[in-house]
C-alpha cells in the first residue's frame, strides 16, 4: 500500500513540474513576463507568445492586433473580416492626451426608426452628436457647415453644389441705365433723357433735365431674378447712385414692384435725393415682400421730377445684392 502511494505521489509531482517548466518555458523564464497566462480553446490559433491575454496583443476567433503598447495598433493579414461597433448611434471618440487640445469624434446618429434615412458625422468634442461639422447621407450627399442642419454648404454625389442659411454667398444683379425706358405718364412729362459719362467719377449716368417748372419722369428696369435666387441680402439689398443740381427743389423717388406686381412696402415711394448738391451718393434700400423667386420678374420704378426749368437729376449705378443657393 505504502508503494502505490509512493508511487502516486511521485506521478502527480512529475507532472506539476512538467506544466511549470512549460509555463517556464513560455514565459521567457519569469512569472512577471505578461506572457504568464495563457488563453485555451477554439478562439485561439496554436499556442503562440504574441497571441496571449496579457501580451501587447488580442486574439480572436478569426484575427488579432498587434502592438498594441505601441504607437500603432496593427490588425495583422491574416485576420479575416473587419471591425464592427453595433450599437445605438454607434461611434468613435478621439480623445487627446493633452488637455485643452482638440478632440473630434465621428459616427452615425441614427433615428432608430427602422429606415434608411441616417447620416454620418464627424464633429468637435467628446460629445457625440454636438457640434458637428461635416455629415454624409444615404444618398453619396455630403455637408459641410452644420452637418446639415440649418447652415451649410451641400454637394450631392452628382457633384451639384448648393447652399442654405448663412452659407449662402451674396451675389449682385447690376441694372444698366442703358437698358432702362424711360416713361412718361402723359402729364408734365416735358424734358429730356439723356445717356451720358462722368469721366472724372468713372460712371455712366441718365439724366432727366426738365423742359418747364413741374415736370417728372419715371425710369424703369425691368429685372429677371437669376436661377440661383433665394432670398435678398439682410440689408441694403438695392442701392441707387444718384445726383442733382438742386437737393431742395428736385424729387427722386424709388418703388420697387414684386413677382406679383405688387410695390414693395419696404420700398415705396422711397427718397433717394442726396443730401447735397452736385456731389455723387449712394442710397440704400430694403425689399420686405416676400414674392420674389427665381426666375421671376420684377420691376423697379425710379421717378425724376423737377421744380424749376432746366434744373437735371441724374442715375448712375443701380444694383442689387441677394443670397444665393449655388
Amino acid at each position: 500500500m505504502f508503494k502505490k502511494f509512493k508511487f502516486l505521489i511521485f506521478g502527480l509531482a512529475s507532472v506539476i513540474l512538467f506544466i511549470g517548466l512549460i509555463a517556464y518555458a513560455q514565459t521567457g523564464g519569469t512569472t512577471s513576463n505578461p506572457n504568464f497566462f495563457k488563453r485555451v480553446g477554439s478562439a485561439i490559433l496554436p499556442l503562440n507568445a504574441s497571441w496571449d491575454l496579457g501580451s501587447n496583443a488580442v486574439r480572436w476567433a478569426n484575427g488579432y492586433f498587434t502592438n498594441l503598447t505601441t504607437a500603432n495598433i496593427t490588425i495583422e493579414t491574416a485576420s479575416i473580416g473587419n471591425l464592427t461597433i453595433q450599437k445605438a448611434d454607434p461611434s468613435i471618440i478621439l480623445d487627446v492626451t493633452t488637455a485643452g487640445d482638440t478632440d473630434y469624434w465621428l459616427g452615425v446618429q441614427d433615428d432608430a426608426g427602422g429606415d434608411d434615412d441616417d447620416k454620418f458625422y464627424i464633429g468637435k468634442g467628446t460629445t457625440v452628436g454636438t457640434t458637428p461639422y461635416f455629415a454624409m447621407d444615404k444618398d453619396g450627399s455630403t455637408y459641410l457647415g452644420d452637418g446639415g442642419a440649418t447652415n451649410y454648404a451641400k454637394f450631392t454625389s452628382a457633384g451639384v453644389l448648393s447652399y442654405t442659411g448663412s452659407a449662402r454667398p451674396t451675389r449682385y444683379i447690376d441694372l444698366n441705365v442703358g437698358d432702362a425706358v424711360a416713361w412718361g405718364d402723359g402729364a408734365s412729362n416735358a424734358g429730356t433723357v439723356t445717356l451720358d459719362h462722368d469721366n472724372t467719377n468713372h460712371r455712366n449716368f441718365a439724366r432727366w433735365t426738365s423742359g418747364s417748372v413741374t415736370q417728372d419722369i419715371d425710369i424703369i428696369f425691368e429685372i429677371l431674378l437669376p436661377a440661383n435666387f433665394s432670398a435678398w441680402s439682410a440689408s441694403n439689398s438695392l442701392s441707387v447712385d444718384i445726383y442733382t443740381n438742386n437737393k431742395d427743389n428736385n424729387i427722386a423717388t424709388i418703388t420697387l414692384y414684386d413677382n406679383t406686381g405688387a410695390a414693395d412696402a419696404g420700398i415705396s415711394a422711397a427718397s433717394i435725393l442726396p443730401s447735397a448738391n452736385t456731389t455723387w451718393e449712394t442710397k440704400n434700400d430694403q425689399p420686405t415682400s416676400a414674392n420674389y423667386s427665381a426666375g421671376t420678374w420684377a420691376h423697379l420704378h425710379i421717378h425724376l421730377g423737377n421744380n424749376a426749368a432746366n434744373d437735371y437729376v441724374r442715375i448712375g449705378r443701380v444694383y442689387l445684392n441677394y443670397l444665393s443657393s449655388n
